[in-house]
């Protein structure tokens, strides 16, 4: 495994105590939200987490994009909701919910527990 500084490089830390802070959150924490010295702020979820997050977040933002199919209570019209929820996960992964910055999603392992940034600014 590697070391868990190299794992972060892409988030330029510069110092132990900005790292220190990061690391306990990680452990004390299944999602949160982390600004970084040097301005960027990433949202950080954890592994068992993060499909009922996932989930729950993107039929939010589906129904809002969609008001006229999820509000007009047609009896006609079935959304099989989980089913395109999977479908919209399996062709864009995480990161175009989450990262709202660039769409990326970093993956770091903390001591067997798998954790995801997304850069939110």
């Amino acid at each position: 495994m590697e070391n868990i500084t190299e794992q972060l490089d892409f988030l330029e830390i510069k110092n132990k105590s900005e790292l220190s802070d990061l690391l306990e959150m990680m452990v004390n924490n299944n999602d949160f939200t982390f600004e970084f010295a040097n301005g960027q702020e990433y949202r950080i979820i954890n592994e068992d987490k993060i499909e009922d997050i996932y989930f729950e977040e993107q039929e939010d933002a589906l129904r809002d994009i969609y008001p006229e199919v999820f509000d007009s209570n047609l009896w006609w019209v079935e959304i099989d909701m989980n089913k395109t929820i999977q479908n919209i996960l399996d062709a864009d992964g995480y990161g175009n919910l989450f990262a709202t910055y660039d769409g990326d999603e970093y993956e770091v392992n903390l001591d067997g527990d798998l954790y995801y940034f997304f850069r939110t600014n």
